[in-house]
């Protein structure tokens, strides 16, 4: 029960730092002269990639601020470990091509934090040309990927497998990730998420690397911006070019489990 109670206030406190600097950002917003809660709301909206950003530089600082404070090694806690090319690239293949498989099967799905991502970079680009795609790579490409893997593998993975058997853990923490994706695009995105989760969980499990986590976690999220540069295409074809893609990364993750095991 304790182990689960501090995995909720994990992922509390994220959400509360993300809720704080919304507020903060409504505060800005009526003192802007803005009274209307409409208004109110699109002015949030269109500052959300700005807030998702500083959320998460000050929540992955504050995680690791308290793990020294414990006094114990950053390096250690969180598996900062290099690794080869080679497993940087196949780790990174093998979650694209689940991405884009999700992807090509959603296609036609509007979820709730594409659109409001969308209108945030257009409003900071109207404001700077090409600020809206700067700040929106940043966010999905990088603060995202390193928050949500410092969190969810780092942290509760890493704590979660030396109570429980190996495989729960890996579940239990790709549970707690598809959790925040709850909000941004409600039981599809969530499911989705949680999929990719225990993906990102048995390759740090594999490789034993944070780092190898958070570059395969970019790569999926590149699927994202690849998309709208690839031809339509019918119905059909979109789920067998989907399902032929889930096959390649099941078959790839297997083999990669199957020779890191063989490794060590």
């Amino acid at each position: 029960m304790k182990l689960i109670l501090k995995s909720f206030a994990y992922l509390g406190g994220y959400l509360s730092i993300q809720f704080l600097l919304q507020i903060a950002m409504v505060r800005a917003g009526v003192a802007s002269g803005i009274q209307s809660e409409n208004e109110l709301l699109e002015w949030n909206v269109n500052h959300l990639l700005g807030v998702i950003l500083i959320s998460n530089i000050v929540t992955v600082f504050l995680y690791g601020a308290m793990v020294t404070f414990q006094k114990k090694s950053l390096k250690k806690e969180w598996r900062l470990k290099a690794a080869a090319c080679k497993t940087y690239f196949y780790a990174s293949l093998v979650v694209f091509f689940l991405s884009l498989a999700w992807a090509f099967l959603t296609c036609e799905v509007s979820f709730v934090m594409a659109g409001q991502t969308k209108q945030s970079a257009a409003f900071y680009s109207a404001r700077f040309p090409g600020l809206g795609m700067v700040l929106k790579s940043l966010t999905l490409l990088a603060a995202q990927p390193v928050l949500e893997e410092v969190l969810c593998r780092a942290t509760l993975l890493n704590q979660w497998k030396k109570h429980v058997p190996v495989w729960s853990a890996i579940l239990i923490s790709s549970l707690f990730f598809g959790a925040m994706h709850l909000m941004a695009g409600g039981a599809l995105l969530a499911a989705g998420a949680m999929m990719m989760g225990i993906c990102f969980g048995i390759i740090f499990v594999t490789t034993e690397s944070l780092y190898v986590v958070i570059v395969a976690h970019m790569a999926a999220n590149s699927a994202d911006f690849i998309m709208p540069y690839l031809p339509e295409l019918p119905f059909e074809a979109r789920m067998i070019l989907a399902f032929m893609l889930a096959v390649l990364s099941v078959v790839m993750m297997v083999s990669l489990s199957r020779k890191k095991t063989a490794e060590k």
